[in-house]
């Protein structure tokens, strides 16, 4: 057994290490191979030497989620599988002390081979759902899961689960708990596979005897890989059971729930029954009660409706499609989650290459986790995302699989259509996606590069002000801003959505949309002035490709919250291929984003109306000064009205003119990308109207003023002078 040793060690380290070199533990296990006498130890060798080309990123996924409740259970088919185990121990616990104190003693697997009847249930093990997946797949002589006897007290089983189906499951038989009059924790049945594939899933999912509870429809998957489907028992018509029933296609059953008060008898509460036939002409269901192998139960189909909560399919896949695909992911919570919108999911994509409507089939299968066995209570789906996807996520209509772990959703596309999903998860997981269709011209595939469709920023309030800086006050270009530009071979317009989002649903928030060099914030695209609760979209915002824009993200009030998020998102289009990337930054351009930058609180004396600022400037030879200058009243009001020029101080010449007076917009009053040379000093004039200032109309700080200036060079703002010019 030293080779077998020696090749599980090998294989577990080729496929969860990728950057080990393998070549030379290869060469060792084919030269063991070669003096080997053992046939299934030299077609593992081989079958591995082959197969160590095509590792990739998803096949060394399954391998680094096969731990399970510290077990670790190998994506290999017992055809190939080792005979000796992975784990320390492979049997299941007594779990509750009473179960303990009723099945004191431990001995080996019972074999029942001169047992009469069917398929039973232990009175004393709540497992209800694997008994009756098992009964449904040997009434359809399938002979599932696969199953292995490797030495007197061990298997080896195949079951589905964590994106494999054929996770390698040992079994050991010799620990079974029994009673002193020989009852034993196990379910009844003539064939002892029957018994070994019942206590592998109890392994695997449990761990104990004292089950939490499941349903057939996710244990018949893991015992068959049949695709599970639950939904509510009006869904189907008659006609449609008795279609799927003797179609062979899928197996069947019902769940009665928690609804112990209006059951007929002899049914009860919290159970599942597997549907054995279905008379179309009596409209009768016969129903295999699990826990006696001599009750069939024959039901109306109105005494169905009216005492089941569920109804369980699980679809032989096989049968129905010919083409299969899975994609394994893991799904971060605090990346995915925080904001709850469509764009910052994970997203998947669909594409029907052919030219008829194609009807296609999805399982998104949550993964058994390497965790502590108390369930956690978590909700995971797969939805068709919207045209807009920067609209938060949307649940799909719950039939059972959303709180499974289990859901089947069915599509259909249109020839040469294409379709956008996204996932969604309350707690962190790693996920398979199943994906099953008839054509082979399906394109399925994870958007891993969404540049070009989606771009986002998270931030927090950049600027620390105990001022109101929503639109409407003369403060509001000190909000966070960013740059967006759509990047694409050629210049073309398209439409944009954009969405600010918060943490919390007490922010108010507004995103306002302006061209790059609107510095003064007058001309917003698609001005809106709704401030909305927690997140506010902005849709189809027309812009042109390769131009830059400024986007300003405001709150009303003082924020709530410490962090926000800025999304920017095409359409899911034809249209969106030609983009190369979504280029979205945060900017800070009050001062024009010039290194060199001075910030000073100045006013008017009473009864004085002009200002004058010197601006000492570099002066050397050849030295070009750049230079931006905001001014902004501290207060807001629509009666002030204001100009700008500016002077070189020795002669008086005037380098920047301005004639009308003002009001001031949201941005303040801005000379942009002023260019002087050879000029030591300028002077800064900054004058108010007095024909419409006067006491009557005054109200609030209005002889408070802010001067932002940057510059591409080290200037010096002399102490401003106050001309005397009375009004």
């Amino acid at each position: 057994m030293n080779e077998w040793h020696e090749f599980n060690s090998v294989i577990k380290s080729i496929y969860c290490n990728a950057k080990d070199d393998s070549s030379n533990t290869i060469k060792n296990l084919v030269n063991l191979a070669i003096k080997s006498d053992d046939s299934t130890f030299i077609k593992a060798v081989l079958v591995l030497k082959e197969n160590i080309s095509k590792i990739d990123k998803q096949t060394r996924f399954l391998w680094l989620t096969s731990t399970v409740n510290s077990k670790f259970y190998p994506p290999i088919p017992i055809s190939e599988a080792s005979p000796l185990s992975w784990n320390n121990n492979e049997y299941c616990l007594p779990g509750s002390e009473e179960l303990q104190r009723r099945y004191p003693d431990r001995i080996t697997l019972q074999n029942e081979k001169n047992y009469t009847g069917g398929i039973e249930q232990c009175q004393d093990v709540t497992d209800c759902s694997i008994v009756a997946s098992l009964i449904n797949l040997r009434a359809q002589n399938l002979e599932l899961p696969p199953t292995k006897q490797i030495s007197s007290n061990k298997y080896q089983v195949n079951l589905c689960f964590n994106g494999s189906d054929k996770r390698l499951v040992t079994v050991d038989i010799s620990q079974i708990p029994t009673s002193v009059d020989g009852e034993q924790l196990s379910l009844r049945s003539k064939d002892i596979t029957d018994k070994v594939s019942e206590l592998a899933l109890l392994l695997v999912s449990q761990g104990t005897y004292s089950t939490n509870g499941s349903n057939i429809s996710t244990d018949t998957f893991y015992l068959s890989g049949f695709l599970p489907e639950i939904v509510q028992p009006n869904d189907y018509p008659f006609e449609k059971l008795w279609e799927f029933f003797k179609s062979s296609l899928c197996l069947m059953g019902v769940g009665s729930g928690n609804r112990s008060n209006d059951l007929i008898k002899p049914l009860v509460a919290n159970h599942d029954y597997s549907i054995i036939d279905i008379n179309y002409e009596s409209r009768l269901l016969k129903l295999r009660d699990p826990r006696n192998s001599a009750s069939n139960i024959e039901i109306t189909y109105e005494q169905y409706l009216s005492n089941f909560k569920q109804l369980y399919l699980n679809w032989n896949h096989e049968k129905i499609f010919r083409y299969s695909q899975t994609l394994h992911f893991r799904y971060d919570a605090v990346r995915y989650s925080k904001f709850a919108i469509i764009a910052g999911k994970p997203l998947f994509q669909i594409v029907n290459n052919s030219k008829v409507t194609e009807t296609v089939w999805l399982l998104l299968e949550s993964h058994l986790l390497n965790e502590d066995r108390e369930r956690i209570e978590s909700i995971s789906f797969v939805n068709e995302a919207p045209l807009c996807i920067v609209y938060p996520i949307e649940a799909p209509v719950d039939r059972g699989g959303t709180h499974t772990g289990m859901q089947l959703v069915k599509l259909k596309l249109g020839s040469e259509a294409e379709k956008l999903l996204y996932c969604h998860s309350t707690t962190n997981n790693n996920f398979s996606i199943h994906f099953f269709s008839v054509a082979k011209e399906i394109y399925f595939r994870k958007l891993n590069n969404t540049d070009g469709l989606v771009a986002n920023v998270t931030f927090s309030p950049l600027h620390e002000t105990d001022k109101k800086t929503s639109f409407d006050t003369c403060n509001f270009f000190q909000n966070p801003t960013f740059e967006l530009e759509v990047y694409s071979e050629k210049d073309q317009q398209i439409f944009m959505d954009v969405t600010c989002v918060s943490t919390s649903f007490r922010d108010l928030v507004n995103v306002q949309v302006y061209y790059l060099d609107d510095y003064e914030l007058v001309k917003p695209i698609m001005f809106d002035n709704h401030y909305e609760p927690g997140q506010i979209v902005k849709q189809e915002v027309p812009i042109l490709t390769n131009s830059k824009y400024l986007l300003v993200c405001s709150t009303y009030g003082t924020p709530v919250s410490s962090e926000f998020q800025l999304v920017t998102s095409t359409r899911f289009s034809s249209s969106w291929r030609l983009i190369s990337r979504i280029g979205l930054r945060s900017i800070n351009l009050i001062y024009g984003s010039y290194p060199y930058q001075f910030h000073t609180n100045f006013h008017w004396k009473k009864n004085f109306n002009r200002i004058k600022i010197p601006i000492a400037l570099q002066t050397k030879k050849y030295a070009t000064n750049k230079l931006f200058v905001r001014i902004v009243p501290v207060e807001s009001s629509a009666h002030l009205r204001i100009r700008c020029n500016i002077f070189e101080l020795e002669s008086s010449l005037c380098v920047y003119e301005c004639q009308e007076y003002r009001s001031c917009p949201p941005g303040g009053i801005v000379i942009s990308n002023l260019e002087i040379t050879r000029i030591s000093t300028i002077v800064l004039m900054i004058e108010k109207d007095v024909s419409i200032f006067n006491e009557s109309t005054k109200k609030g700080n209005m002889d408070e003023l802010e001067l932002y200036v940057g510059s591409n060079q080290k200037i010096e703002i002399e102490q401003y002078s106050d001309y005397v010019t009375q009004q």
